[in-house]
């Protein structure tokens, strides 16, 4: 067990001496841009940037002509919105294979002719007395698509 502290310690310190610098290091200059060293005018209070064009309170054209290239080469967040809808409703539809489906039909149907016209002496003859009818039909179906 020493001898494993011992390799420990040893690593350890062997480590850290390749951390220091010799006697004659000095630190490099960097330079600064200028841009950097001036302190720059705090934004009035109450004077807000557009949250859409936020990117613009930096005041670098060339960050101003990347954004704009960007967002004419995209769709606008209505475009996205509609495919995301589309996608959903795909999704939707295709869920539905397998399972049962159910339709249903209805329908009613009047018909009166002018008292006033010829026709109603007309349907009169045929239909007993009757100027006109009534009628109505229901239907209903069920199926089972098989996916595939």
């Amino acid at each position: 067990m020493t001898r494993s502290l011992l390799s420990v310690a040893l690593l350890g310190s062997t480590l850290l001496a390749g951390c220091t610098v010799g006697p004659n290091y000095t630190a490099p200059k960097l330079a600064v841009p200028p841009a950097f060293a001036e302190r720059q005018p705090a934004p009035a209070p109450g004077a807000q940037v557009d949250p859409a064009r936020w990117w613009s309170a930096f005041g670098d054209p060339q960050l101003d002509s990347l954004v704009e290239r960007a967002l004419k080469g995209s769709p606008d967040i209505a475009i996205a919105a509609s495919r995301v809808r589309q996608a959903r409703l795909q999704e939707a539809a295709a869920r539905t294979v397998g399972k049962p489906t159910v339709d249903a039909t209805g329908n009613v149907t009047h018909i009166e002719f002018s008292k006033n016209a010829g026709l109603a002496s007309i349907a009169q003859a045929f239909s007993g007395g009757s100027s006109g009818g009534t009628g109505g039909g229901t239907g209903g179906s069920s199926g089972f698509a098989l996916p595939g």
